[in-house]
């Protein structure tokens, strides 16, 4: 496959940018710790401790990776609007409807599951269970077309909202305990419902590679993992295993996109 440079999307571009800097300068950084770290007892976030006993010199580009990092996702989730595609010729009607279904029944199990472990988790399936519910009552074509390119847009504002929570943690660094601790939680709520948002929105259409769809659901479970149980080896696994697809939807978004 031979890559047209003026054909490649932004997203593309954005995607593999984002990855390999965010991978390199976390590298760099862990390379330059002092402190003995390893995946099940460390955070990633303990690489931005600059403290003279942990990382002085390697704290200052595992911040800058997550400002780049933030930056490549805001532009990643505006650059989607390409999967914006026209009902019947574009998208797969069926699959809608049983996408709409899955939120919906989402939205159910994250309500339960707050009220019975931590309310939080209401505040994601009440919307969820709302905004699908609505889309299943919808029949007529020109409705479901406004509610699909609705439930995009909707995708992109709260994926935004997650690249600037990531840039912010790197703006304030684990020494500033609460602001960065408020950062990285904001991030991970907001990116476990991207997360959702984007799978269900996206497999119905045509050039979507359905198998990607399925990697999505199995890193938004392990997201979702990562959130309840908040122990570090389940944050680096939920981590890069999102960067993975990232890696893959930028890829399915050349394939779909660039001719």
């Amino acid at each position: 496959m031979v890559f047209n440079k003026k054909k490649i999307p932004l997203t593309t571009i954005v995607g593999i940018i984002g990855i390999l800097f965010y991978c390199i300068l976390v590298f760099i950084s862990a390379f330059l710790c002092i402190g003995s770290w390893n995946p099940i007892d460390n955070y990633l976030s303990d690489f931005g401790n600059s403290s003279s006993s942990w990382n002085p010199n390697g704290a200052i580009f595992f911040d800058l990776a997550l400002i780049i990092l933030g930056t490549t996702l805001i532009l990643y989730y505006i650059s989607l609007y390409k999967w914006s595609g026209e009902l019947k010729t574009e998208y797969n009607e069926n699959i809608l409807n049983i996408t709409q279904f899955i939120g919906f029944l989402v939205g159910i199990f994250l309500i339960l599951f707050g009220f019975s472990y931590n309310l939080k988790y209401t505040f994601y399936g009440f919307p969820l269970l709302i905004f699908y519910s609505i889309g299943l009552c919808m029949r007529a074509e020109n409705l479901k077309k406004i509610w699909n390119k609705s439930a995009l847009i909707f995708t992109q504002i709260i994926g935004s909202l997650s690249g600037i929570f990531v840039i912010t943690a790197g703006i304030f660094p684990t020494v500033i305990t609460e602001a960065h601790d408020l950062a990285s939680a904001l991030f991970f709520n907001t990116h476990l419902f991207t997360f959702i948002l984007l799978v269900l929105t996206i497999l119905p259409h045509k050039k979507f590679i359905k198998i990607i769809g399925l990697y999505g659901w199995i890193v938004a479970c392990l997201i979702f993992l990562d959130l309840v149980y908040h122990k570090p080896i389940f944050e680096w696994i939920s981590v890069f295993s999102s960067l993975s697809f990232m890696g893959l939807l930028s890829y399915n978004t050349y394939k779909a996109f660039s001719e």
